[in-house]
């Protein structure tokens, strides 16, 4: 299994660093652009809502992201020092047939982020949040 790691300070200026690690990280685990295009979302969702939203607690260690291939698989896992959030809790995965104008405010991302993984998990260790996304990746 290949993977690559990177920390960032929770702050929303390193959003741009935070992806350029994830666009370099496409070609060293050979994974389609399509999948990194994904990967660029789900990523960008994760750190936004840490930054926006983790509360001071966020600010407290810096976010640390691992990006790995094994066979069929992509896995992004972060991790942040925010408030205990499980962000895939209670999605209503049903709003994306609302339409836009009747949507509730929030969340939209996270379901996104849902629907394109083949599976999520989310564990507290400690005062870390562990947020795992798993994507297919085709051989």
């Amino acid at each position: 299994m290949d993977a690559l790691h990177a920390s960032f300070a929770a702050r929303i200026e390193n959003l741009a660093a935070m992806l350029d690690f994830i666009e370099s990280g496409v070609p060293a685990l050979q994974l389609p652009a399509t999948l990194g295009s994904k990967l660029l979302l789900i990523a960008e969702e994760l750190f936004t809502n840490t930054t926006r939203h983790g509360g001071v607690e966020a600010c407290a260690l810096p976010i640390s992201l691992s990006l790995s291939r094994s066979g069929d698989e992509v896995a992004l896992t972060f991790e942040d020092s925010g408030s205990a959030y499980n962000p895939f809790e209670n999605l209503n995965v049903d709003a994306l047939e609302i339409p836009v104008s009747d949507r509730p405010i929030g969340r939209l991302g996270l379901i996104l982020v849902s629907t394109m993984a083949t599976r999520v998990s989310y564990e507290r260790k400690g005062q870390r949040n562990c947020t795992g996304v798993w994507l297919h990746c085709p051989a």
